[in-house]
């Protein structure tokens, strides 16, 4: 007796499912359109792919831990932690974050990298530390929470303030963008791009590729992003952009118009939901090349990631201060109220660890800088949902 007439039920079940299975994949064939474009009938059920407009935002109510990057070390400033700690609230907020359930102000701010600080200590990140000064001074009970995410753009901190922001009817929400505005306009020439770290639309096909790729992230999501952190760092090393950085400044005006349009229509949406709007500009250190030694010697600015995203020094100084007049400009035409950190102190290298992102004692000097701005605001503000 042979191993199919002892299980004479589990060979037909198998055979049954294989008839099935094949039945079904020539019916598929069959009936999916040669063009490509579906046909849905009332009733029918959508076959197409799941499109969608991207909340970035890190996962909530979730602990994540980061080793500091050599330029962080190197730049130490008499603050340096093994581990740096971003721990998320069930909104996706970084703690600290809502301090007070029923404060008498509340301010979150939206941003990219340099608005997160993710290796400044939980403490010391600008976004706490500011709502904490100001409560110091004024008396109230004050929230200062952080919404920023490495990585994104105007746009994509808009669509966070209208996704998660604005529900919780803040005060105010305060954005600061230059530098991933700059990047993603000057690659793509726009904020609608299929890039997959930057793109507003997004598509989740139904397939097995994305199953593949859900089991994936559920399986091994530590082994896979070391894996695509190297690939990455591979593929950006044999990247041959330098040839294309004199050429950085004539795409400059288009991206320059696009950056305005995010920053107006930032503005407009928060006034809509009666939450008032402020822009601050952003922070950089320029002039500085690799082989000078010293807490900047692979800095992010340094000549040669700037060649990768088709700039030089000079270009991307220029383009970086264009950007925040930028800022000043609609703050001004749009009568938002401004806090000006670029101009607002001379700042150095102590501060800016890698030209770009604070270190405890710049995001410090921040603080210090947004709560006196935020202090005078609120004694000016007549909006009868402000308290003075």
């Amino acid at each position: 007796m042979n191993r199919f007439e002892r299980r004479p039920l589990l060979t037909l079940c198998a055979v049954l499912l294989i008839m099935v299975g094949a039945l079904l994949f020539v019916s598929e064939a069959l009936l999916r359109p040669e063009d490509g474009t579906d046909r849905v009938v009332g009733g029918d059920s959508e076959l197409r792919p799941e499109r969608f407009l991207a909340l970035r935002e890190w996962r909530p109510l979730t602990r994540f831990s980061f080793g500091p990057p050599e330029s962080r070390i190197a730049n130490a400033n008499g603050d340096l932690l093994d581990v740096y700690p971003l721990d998320t609230d069930r909104f996706g907020f970084i703690e600290p974050s809502v301090i007070h359930e029923d404060p008498d102000m509340e301010i979150v701010f939206v941003g990219g990298s340099t608005t997160e600080n993710m290796y400044v200590a939980p403490e010391n990140r600008f976004p706490y530390l500011a709502g904490r000064l100001l409560e110091e001074r004024t008396g109230l009970k004050v929230n200062g929470i952080n919404a920023g995410k490495s990585g994104n753009n105007a746009m994509l901190s808009l669509l966070a303030t209208i996704g998660k922001v604005l529900p919780r009817r803040p005060d105010y929400v305060v954005l600061k963008h230059n530098v991933n505005d700059l990047a993603v306009l000057r690659r793509h020439g726009s904020y609608w791009s299929a890039d997959s770290d930057a793109a507003l639309l997004r598509t989740r096909e139904r397939s097995f590729e994305t199953v593949a790729r859900d089991l994936r992230d559920m399986t091994i999501p530590y082994s896979y992003r070391v894996a695509r952190r190297a690939l990455r760092r591979i593929s950006s090393d044999r990247s041959a952009m330098a040839a294309e950085t004199d050429r950085s400044d004539e795409r400059l005006p288009r991206a320059a118009a696009s950056f305005e349009s995010a920053l107006r229509s930032f503005v407009a949406v928060a006034r809509a939901w009666n939450v008032d709007p402020v822009l601050m500009t952003q922070v950089s250190l320029k002039g500085l090349k690799p082989g000078q030694g010293g807490p900047q010697e692979g800095a992010y600015l340094d000549e040669e990631r700037l060649a990768r995203g088709n700039f030089s020094p000079q270009s991307f100084a220029r383009a970086h201060d264009y950007f925040n007049a930028i800022v000043r400009h609609v703050a001004l035409t749009e009568d938002v109220a401004l806090i000006d950190l670029a101009k607002a102190q001379r700042w150095n290298e102590p501060a800016l660890y890698d030209r770009l992102h604070f270190t405890d004692s710049g995001s410090r000097q921040a603080a210090e800088i947004i709560a006196t701005e935020m202090e005078r605001l609120l004694r000016t503000d007549r909006s009868p949902n402000k308290r003075p």
